[in-house]
């Protein structure tokens, strides 16, 4: 499959994202309280059930090869906005609580819009052959992303975020060079169809 590096970069990219995130969110936690902890699992949840319906209309509504550019920008803006205030407000608890919650949201919506853009991509055959370095991509980017964090957070801060928001944008590139590259073996493949008969 031509597009195979762009598919895999995009995952390692994505995972990197959100796993440069974790050890912000669990301080965010630890300062909020442990006695917040189940409240957080709990809100988040809520939050999950309330967000769904919504984000099935808009993936309904919406072109198949625009919803992950338009919820990843989306969800980039939130986290350079959030940058921005818990740059601005470090010690507002009710805000650190916000940041852990919308983490773990994202969590289950960014992979679940990855990976329905990658079943897109793929005919059957080549998601039998590729799916699996592109989750084992995936896992890189976890593994490097969870190895760097603490030392780029002790470094970094709080600006970590805008970090994780780059990772993002870097995951939507990679995607759309993916669909190029499907949209050229597509047009490749009519024409050698066309050639035939």
């Amino acid at each position: 499959v031509g597009g195979l590096p762009w598919s895999t970069a995009a995952a390692f990219s994505l995972l990197a994202a959100y796993f440069l995130l974790v050890p912000l969110s669990d301080t965010l936690a630890l300062q909020a309280g442990l006695e917040l902890t189940p409240a957080i699992t709990a809100v988040t949840l809520c939050i999950i059930a309330a967000v769904t319906p919504m984000y099935s209309a808009f993936v309904a509504a919406s072109p198949v090869q625009s919803v992950l550019p338009r919820f990843y920008i989306l969800v980039a803006a939130l986290l350079l906005l959030f940058g921005a205030l818990l740059s601005l407000y470090p010690r507002n608890t009710v805000l650190g609580f916000s940041f852990v919650v919308f983490v773990q949201t994202c969590s289950l919506f960014l992979t679940t819009t990855f990976w329905a853009r990658m079943a897109t991509l793929h005919s059957k055959p080549q998601s039998v052959r590729v799916f699996g370095l592109i989750a084992a991509a995936a896992s890189l980017g976890q593994l490097g992303s969870s190895l760097a964090a603490p030392a780029l957070y002790a470094l970094m801060g709080r600006s970590i975020i805008f970090g994780s928001a780059l990772l993002l944008c870097a995951c939507i590139v990679f995607v759309r060079w993916r669909s190029g590259s499907a949209d050229a073996d597509a047009a490749a493949a009519d024409a050698s169809t066309s050639a035939r008969e």
